[in-house]
C-alpha cells in the first residue's frame, strides 16, 4: 500500500495540473500521487475532488501504481464522507485510519 501522505502544509497552496493553484485550505490530504481537494464550487455536500498530481488526460494513462493508489484513496473519501468525518486538513495519519 502506499507511503503514508504527509499532512498538507497549511499555510501554502498547491499547483495542480489543470487546476492551477488550489487553496491550502481546500486541500484535504495529498501525497507523491494525488491530491484530495475540496471542490470550490460543489455540486452537493461533501463533493471531492481526488487529482493527479501530474497531468493526465485518460484514466488509461495512469501507470498501475497510480491505479492502485486512485483506488486507496477513493476508498478513503467514501469512508470518511459517509461517516460524516472527513473534515478539512486531515491526512492519513490524522484522521484516515
Amino acid at each position: 500500500m502506499p507511503d503514508l501522505p504527509q499532512p498538507p502544509d497549511q499555510s501554502a497552496p498547491i499547483v495542480l495540473p489543470a487546476f492551477g493553484l488550489v487553496e491550502a485550505e481546500r486541500v484535504l490530504a495529498h501525497d507523491d500521487l494525488f491530491a484530495v481537494v475540496r471542490d470550490k464550487y460543489p455540486i452537493s455536500p461533501g463533493h471531492t475532488l481526488i487529482i493527479a498530481r501530474r497531468a493526465i488526460a485518460r484514466f488509461q494513462d495512469l501507470t498501475a501504481l497510480e491505479k492502485e493508489r486512485l483506488v486507496f484513496w477513493v476508498e478513503r473519501a467514501q469512508q470518511h464522507l459517509s461517516a460524516g468525518s472527513f473534515r478539512r486538513r486531515h491526512a492519513i495519519g490524522e484522521s484516515f485510519r
